[in-house]
């Protein structure tokens, strides 16, 4: 879908990557404040897997993972944001 780009908007996400180096490094950063999930587009990056590393929507054992420990996505198109959360 567009992005929102009202006044009234109460999401966020942003798409970061270290440029062209020897090895490229990409985040995604979703921030719903919205009272309702929401589903954000991700990116196609060419050779690149999206993996999870942070949702805070999730209990606490799962929210928060290690570097190098981050969950599979099973869709690579798309995240769902639940309500007020943050998700890397």
């Amino acid at each position: 879908g567009k992005p929102d780009f009202g006044e009234n908007s109460h999401s966020l996400a942003v798409h970061l990557h270290n440029g062209y180096t020897e090895v490229r490094q990409d985040v995604y950063l979703i921030a719903n404040a919205w009272v309702a999930a929401l589903d954000f587009e991700l990116p196609a990056v060419e050779g690149h897997e999206w993996r999870r590393l942070v949702d805070t929507w999730l209990e606490a054992d799962t929210e928060i993972l290690e570097p190098g420990d981050e969950a599979a996505i099973a869709s690579q198109a798309s995240y769902r944001a639940e309500p007020r959360s943050v998700v890397v």
